[in-house]
Protein backbone atom coordinates (compact mmCIF):
# COMPACT_ATOMS: atom_id res chain seq x y z
CA UNK A 1 0.00 0.00 0.00
CA UNK A 2 1.23 3.47 -0.82
CA UNK A 3 1.38 6.05 1.91
CA UNK A 4 0.95 9.78 1.87
CA UNK A 5 4.39 10.53 3.32
CA UNK A 6 6.52 12.77 1.08
CA UNK A 7 10.24 13.33 1.32
CA UNK A 8 12.14 16.32 0.07
CA UNK A 9 12.94 15.66 -3.57
CA UNK A 10 11.59 16.45 -6.99
CA UNK A 11 10.33 13.09 -8.20
CA UNK A 12 10.53 9.46 -7.17
CA UNK A 13 9.69 6.34 -9.11
CA UNK A 14 7.74 3.16 -8.68
CA UNK A 15 6.34 0.50 -10.94
CA UNK A 16 3.53 -1.93 -10.28
CA UNK A 17 2.20 -4.92 -12.15
CA UNK A 18 -1.49 -5.56 -12.55
CA UNK A 19 -3.11 -6.75 -9.34
CA UNK A 20 -6.63 -7.70 -8.34
CA UNK A 21 -8.98 -5.11 -6.94
CA UNK A 22 -10.11 -4.63 -3.37
CA UNK A 23 -13.91 -4.68 -3.62
CA UNK A 24 -14.35 -7.64 -1.29
CA UNK A 25 -17.67 -9.11 -0.26
CA UNK A 26 -19.70 -7.74 -3.14
CA UNK A 27 -21.91 -9.34 -5.75
CA UNK A 28 -20.46 -9.44 -9.26
CA UNK A 29 -19.99 -5.91 -10.56
CA UNK A 30 -19.46 -4.89 -14.19
CA UNK A 31 -17.03 -2.17 -15.19
CA UNK A 32 -16.99 -0.84 -18.77
CA UNK A 33 -14.54 1.49 -20.48
CA UNK A 34 -15.73 2.97 -23.78
CA UNK A 35 -12.43 4.27 -25.11
CA UNK A 36 -11.27 5.96 -28.26
CA UNK A 37 -10.57 2.76 -30.18
CA UNK A 38 -11.74 -0.19 -28.04
CA UNK A 39 -14.31 -1.09 -25.43
CA UNK A 40 -13.01 -2.97 -22.43
CA UNK A 41 -15.02 -4.53 -19.64
CA UNK A 42 -14.30 -6.51 -16.48
CA UNK A 43 -16.44 -8.35 -13.96
CA UNK A 44 -15.27 -8.01 -10.36
CA UNK A 45 -16.29 -10.54 -7.71
CA UNK A 46 -14.89 -10.71 -4.16
CA UNK A 47 -11.88 -8.65 -5.12
CA UNK A 48 -11.03 -10.74 -8.16
CA UNK A 49 -11.30 -10.00 -11.85
CA UNK A 50 -13.57 -12.81 -13.04
CA UNK A 51 -13.57 -11.99 -16.73
CA UNK A 52 -12.42 -9.47 -19.32
CA UNK A 53 -13.75 -8.48 -22.72
CA UNK A 54 -11.98 -6.25 -25.23
CA UNK A 55 -13.72 -5.43 -28.49
CA UNK A 56 -13.33 -2.75 -31.19
CA UNK A 57 -15.33 0.44 -30.75
CA UNK A 58 -16.99 -0.01 -34.12
CA UNK A 59 -20.64 0.58 -33.25
CA UNK A 60 -22.74 3.26 -31.55
CA UNK A 61 -22.51 3.42 -27.75
CA UNK A 62 -26.01 1.97 -27.31
CA UNK A 63 -25.16 -1.15 -29.32
CA UNK A 64 -21.81 -1.64 -27.61
CA UNK A 65 -23.33 -1.37 -24.15
CA UNK A 66 -26.17 -3.70 -25.13
CA UNK A 67 -23.65 -6.37 -26.09
CA UNK A 68 -21.21 -5.98 -23.19
CA UNK A 69 -23.84 -5.63 -20.46
CA UNK A 70 -25.91 -8.43 -21.94
CA UNK A 71 -22.92 -10.79 -21.87
CA UNK A 72 -22.13 -9.91 -18.25
CA UNK A 73 -25.72 -10.34 -17.10
CA UNK A 74 -26.08 -13.68 -18.87
CA UNK A 75 -22.74 -15.15 -17.80
CA UNK A 76 -22.21 -13.64 -14.35
CA UNK A 77 -25.60 -12.44 -13.16
CA UNK A 78 -24.42 -8.87 -12.60
CA UNK A 79 -27.03 -6.38 -11.47
CA UNK A 80 -24.86 -3.27 -11.20
CA UNK A 81 -22.47 -1.60 -13.62
CA UNK A 82 -20.12 1.33 -13.86
CA UNK A 83 -19.43 2.84 -17.28
CA UNK A 84 -16.58 5.18 -18.16
CA UNK A 85 -16.54 6.98 -21.50
CA UNK A 86 -13.75 8.96 -23.17
CA UNK A 87 -14.84 12.58 -23.47
CA UNK A 88 -17.19 15.01 -21.77
CA UNK A 89 -19.55 13.13 -19.47
CA UNK A 90 -22.24 14.72 -17.31
CA UNK A 91 -21.83 12.49 -14.27
CA UNK A 92 -24.92 13.86 -12.52
CA UNK A 93 -27.28 12.90 -15.36
CA UNK A 94 -25.34 10.00 -16.86
CA UNK A 95 -25.17 11.69 -20.24
CA UNK A 96 -22.27 11.48 -22.69
CA UNK A 97 -21.98 14.96 -24.17
CA UNK A 98 -19.09 14.86 -26.67
CA UNK A 99 -15.69 13.33 -27.29
CA UNK A 100 -13.05 13.95 -29.96
CA UNK A 101 -12.49 10.23 -30.55
CA UNK A 102 -16.15 9.13 -30.63
CA UNK A 103 -18.76 9.81 -33.29
CA UNK A 104 -21.68 9.70 -30.83
CA UNK A 105 -22.89 13.03 -29.46
CA UNK A 106 -25.42 13.76 -26.71
CA UNK A 107 -26.13 10.15 -25.69
CA UNK A 108 -28.36 9.52 -22.66
CA UNK A 109 -26.29 6.59 -21.41
CA UNK A 110 -28.20 6.38 -18.14
CA UNK A 111 -31.47 5.74 -19.96
CA UNK A 112 -29.81 3.08 -22.10
CA UNK A 113 -28.53 1.33 -18.97
CA UNK A 114 -31.96 1.58 -17.33
CA UNK A 115 -33.16 -0.93 -19.90
CA UNK A 116 -30.21 -3.25 -19.40
CA UNK A 117 -29.34 -3.48 -15.70
CA UNK A 118 -30.75 -2.65 -12.26
CA UNK A 119 -28.28 -0.01 -11.07
CA UNK A 120 -25.49 1.93 -12.74
CA UNK A 121 -23.17 4.91 -12.65
CA UNK A 122 -21.67 6.81 -15.62
CA UNK A 123 -18.50 8.92 -15.61
CA UNK A 124 -15.52 10.00 -17.67
CA UNK A 125 -13.11 7.12 -18.30
CA UNK A 126 -10.08 8.90 -16.83
CA UNK A 127 -12.03 9.64 -13.66
CA UNK A 128 -12.84 5.95 -13.42
CA UNK A 129 -9.18 5.01 -13.84
CA UNK A 130 -8.16 7.50 -11.16
CA UNK A 131 -10.67 6.14 -8.68
CA UNK A 132 -9.70 2.53 -9.38
CA UNK A 133 -6.00 3.24 -8.89
CA UNK A 134 -6.83 5.02 -5.62
CA UNK A 135 -8.93 2.10 -4.34
CA UNK A 136 -6.60 -0.72 -5.41
CA UNK A 137 -3.43 0.63 -6.94
CA UNK A 138 -0.35 2.73 -6.19
CA UNK A 139 -2.47 5.81 -5.39
CA UNK A 140 -4.06 4.05 -2.41
CA UNK A 141 -3.58 6.08 0.75
CA UNK A 142 -2.74 9.35 -1.01
CA UNK A 143 -4.76 12.43 -0.15
CA UNK A 144 -4.26 14.07 -3.54
CA UNK A 145 -3.72 11.53 -6.34
CA UNK A 146 -3.57 12.32 -10.05
CA UNK A 147 -3.95 9.63 -12.70
CA UNK A 148 -3.02 10.40 -16.30
CA UNK A 149 -4.54 7.91 -18.74
CA UNK A 150 -2.63 7.63 -22.00
CA UNK A 151 -4.43 5.58 -24.63
CA UNK A 152 -5.84 6.70 -27.96
CA UNK A 153 -5.79 10.15 -26.38
CA UNK A 154 -4.95 11.56 -22.94
CA UNK A 155 -7.25 12.26 -20.02
CA UNK A 156 -6.69 12.83 -16.33
CA UNK A 157 -8.58 12.18 -13.12
CA UNK A 158 -7.91 13.71 -9.71
CA UNK A 159 -8.93 12.02 -6.46
CA UNK A 160 -8.94 14.27 -3.39
CA UNK A 161 -9.70 12.75 0.02
CA UNK A 162 -11.23 9.71 -1.68
CA UNK A 163 -13.56 11.62 -4.01
CA UNK A 164 -13.20 12.44 -7.69
CA UNK A 165 -12.75 16.14 -8.34
CA UNK A 166 -14.78 17.08 -11.40
CA UNK A 167 -14.52 20.85 -11.38
CA UNK A 168 -17.72 22.31 -12.78
CA UNK A 169 -18.34 19.00 -14.48
CA UNK A 170 -15.71 18.33 -17.13
CA UNK A 171 -12.32 18.59 -15.41
CA UNK A 172 -9.44 16.48 -16.67
CA UNK A 173 -9.40 17.08 -20.44
CA UNK A 174 -5.66 17.63 -20.23
CA UNK A 175 -4.84 15.94 -23.52
CA UNK A 176 -5.92 19.12 -25.29
CA UNK A 177 -3.51 21.48 -23.57
CA UNK A 178 -1.53 23.20 -26.32
CA UNK A 179 2.10 22.09 -26.00
CA UNK A 180 3.79 23.17 -29.24
CA UNK A 181 3.24 25.64 -32.04
CA UNK A 182 3.30 23.01 -34.73
CA UNK A 183 1.02 21.64 -37.42
CA UNK A 184 0.11 18.51 -35.45
CA UNK A 185 -3.60 18.06 -36.06
CA UNK A 186 -5.65 16.79 -33.12
CA UNK A 187 -9.10 15.14 -33.37
CA UNK A 188 -10.42 17.91 -31.10
CA UNK A 189 -9.99 20.35 -33.99
CA UNK A 190 -6.90 22.16 -32.68
CA UNK A 191 -3.23 21.49 -33.28
CA UNK A 192 -0.18 20.92 -31.12
CA UNK A 193 -2.18 19.33 -28.27
CA UNK A 194 -0.41 17.16 -25.70
CA UNK A 195 -1.91 13.97 -27.11
CA UNK A 196 -0.50 14.71 -30.55
CA UNK A 197 2.95 14.20 -28.99
CA UNK A 198 2.37 11.19 -26.77
CA UNK A 199 -0.60 8.86 -27.19
CA UNK A 200 -1.53 5.58 -28.78
CA UNK A 201 -2.37 7.44 -31.99
CA UNK A 202 1.05 9.09 -32.08
CA UNK A 203 2.86 5.81 -31.39
CA UNK A 204 0.80 4.07 -34.07
CA UNK A 205 1.97 6.69 -36.56
CA UNK A 206 5.60 6.39 -35.43
CA UNK A 207 5.44 2.60 -35.76
CA UNK A 208 4.19 2.98 -39.33
CA UNK A 209 7.06 5.34 -40.14
CA UNK A 210 9.52 2.71 -38.90
CA UNK A 211 7.82 -0.02 -40.91
CA UNK A 212 6.66 -1.81 -37.77
CA UNK A 213 3.33 -3.55 -38.27
CA UNK A 214 0.96 -3.77 -35.32
CA UNK A 215 0.96 -0.17 -34.12
CA UNK A 216 1.93 1.03 -30.66
CA UNK A 217 1.97 -2.42 -29.06
CA UNK A 218 4.36 -3.75 -31.69
CA UNK A 219 6.51 -0.64 -31.31
CA UNK A 220 6.89 -1.31 -27.58
CA UNK A 221 7.73 -4.96 -28.25
CA UNK A 222 10.36 -3.90 -30.77
CA UNK A 223 11.94 -1.53 -28.26
CA UNK A 224 12.04 -4.26 -25.62
CA UNK A 225 13.74 -6.56 -28.14
CA UNK A 226 16.51 -4.02 -28.59
CA UNK A 227 15.39 -1.86 -31.53
CA UNK A 228 17.20 1.46 -31.09
CA UNK A 229 14.82 3.49 -33.33
CA UNK A 230 11.77 2.12 -31.46
CA UNK A 231 13.40 2.83 -28.09
CA UNK A 232 14.17 6.39 -29.18
CA UNK A 233 10.53 6.96 -30.16
CA UNK A 234 9.44 5.83 -26.70
CA UNK A 235 12.09 7.97 -25.01
CA UNK A 236 10.87 11.05 -26.90
CA UNK A 237 7.26 10.24 -26.02
CA UNK A 238 8.32 9.84 -22.39
CA UNK A 239 9.95 13.27 -22.42
CA UNK A 240 6.73 14.86 -23.69
CA UNK A 241 4.78 12.90 -21.11
CA UNK A 242 7.06 14.37 -18.46
CA UNK A 243 6.60 17.91 -19.77
CA UNK A 244 2.82 17.67 -19.50
CA UNK A 245 2.90 16.01 -16.08
CA UNK A 246 5.26 18.74 -14.84
CA UNK A 247 2.66 21.34 -15.79
CA UNK A 248 -0.04 19.40 -13.96
CA UNK A 249 2.12 19.04 -10.84
CA UNK A 250 2.62 22.79 -10.75
CA UNK A 251 -1.14 23.37 -10.84
CA UNK A 252 -2.47 20.49 -8.73
CA UNK A 253 0.43 19.53 -6.42
CA UNK A 254 -0.43 15.82 -6.09
CA UNK A 255 1.73 13.51 -3.98
CA UNK A 256 1.51 10.83 -6.68
CA UNK A 257 0.95 10.73 -10.43
CA UNK A 258 -0.15 7.38 -11.82
CA UNK A 259 0.19 6.68 -15.53
CA UNK A 260 -2.56 4.37 -16.81
CA UNK A 261 -3.96 3.34 -20.18
CA UNK A 262 -2.50 1.24 -22.97
CA UNK A 263 0.65 3.33 -23.38
CA UNK A 264 1.52 2.75 -19.71
CA UNK A 265 2.32 -0.84 -20.73
CA UNK A 266 5.64 0.45 -22.08
CA UNK A 267 6.71 0.80 -18.45
CA UNK A 268 10.24 2.14 -17.84
CA UNK A 269 10.79 2.61 -21.60
CA UNK A 270 8.53 5.66 -21.32
CA UNK A 271 8.30 6.37 -17.60
CA UNK A 272 12.03 6.68 -16.95
CA UNK A 273 12.27 9.48 -19.52
CA UNK A 274 9.21 11.14 -17.98
CA UNK A 275 10.80 10.99 -14.52
CA UNK A 276 14.00 12.55 -15.82
CA UNK A 277 12.04 15.32 -17.53
CA UNK A 278 10.07 16.08 -14.36
CA UNK A 279 13.20 16.07 -12.21
CA UNK A 280 14.96 18.51 -14.53
CA UNK A 281 11.99 20.65 -15.49
CA UNK A 282 10.00 21.06 -12.27
CA UNK A 283 10.81 24.47 -10.77
CA UNK A 284 12.21 24.14 -7.27
CA UNK A 285 12.31 20.35 -7.62
CA UNK A 286 14.96 19.96 -4.94
CA UNK A 287 12.90 21.98 -2.47
CA UNK A 288 9.47 20.50 -3.09
CA UNK A 289 7.91 17.48 -1.46
CA UNK A 290 8.52 14.36 -3.55
CA UNK A 291 6.03 13.43 -6.23
CA UNK A 292 5.88 9.73 -6.98
CA UNK A 293 5.43 8.74 -10.62
CA UNK A 294 3.97 5.24 -10.78
CA UNK A 295 2.82 2.77 -13.40
CA UNK A 296 -0.85 1.87 -12.97
CA UNK A 297 -1.70 -1.43 -11.33
CA UNK A 298 -4.32 -2.19 -13.97
CA UNK A 299 -2.71 -0.74 -17.10
CA UNK A 300 -5.08 -0.59 -20.07
CA UNK A 301 -7.85 -2.04 -17.87
CA UNK A 302 -7.65 0.74 -15.27
CA UNK A 303 -10.77 2.60 -16.41
CA UNK A 304 -12.90 -0.55 -16.56
CA UNK A 305 -11.74 -1.67 -13.10
CA UNK A 306 -12.29 1.82 -11.73
CA UNK A 307 -15.78 1.97 -13.23
CA UNK A 308 -16.65 -1.20 -11.35
CA UNK A 309 -15.34 0.34 -8.12
CA UNK A 310 -17.45 3.43 -8.74
CA UNK A 311 -20.48 1.17 -9.09
CA UNK A 312 -19.61 -0.41 -5.72
CA UNK A 313 -19.38 3.06 -4.19
CA UNK A 314 -22.73 4.04 -5.71
CA UNK A 315 -24.39 0.94 -4.25
CA UNK A 316 -22.97 1.74 -0.82
CA UNK A 317 -24.24 5.32 -1.07
CA UNK A 318 -27.69 4.12 -2.09
CA UNK A 319 -27.79 1.75 0.89
CA UNK A 320 -26.82 4.55 3.27
CA UNK A 321 -29.55 6.78 1.88
CA UNK A 322 -32.10 4.00 2.15
CA UNK A 323 -31.14 3.23 5.75
CA UNK A 324 -31.24 6.92 6.62
CA UNK A 325 -34.74 7.24 5.14
CA UNK A 326 -35.96 4.23 7.09
CA UNK A 327 -34.61 5.61 10.37
CA UNK A 328 -36.28 8.98 9.79
CA UNK A 329 -39.71 7.43 9.17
Amino acid sequence: MATNSRNRAGVSGSSSTERTSAADGTAPILGVDVGGSTVKSVVLKDGRIESRIRIPRDRPIAELLGYVVGEAVAEHGVTSAGVGIAGLVDHATGRFVWGPHLTDVGVDVSSILDGLIESHVVDNDANCAAYGEWVAGPAQGHQVALTVSVGTGIGAGLVVDGDIWRGSGFAGEVGHMTMVDADLECPCGRSGCWETLVSGRRLDAEAEKLGIEGGAEALVEAALRGSTPAAEVLRTAGCWLGVGITNLILVLDPSIVVVAGGVSGAGPAILDAARQEIASGLPGAGHRLAVELAQAAHGRWAAAVGAAHLAVKELATDRERSEGTEKSE
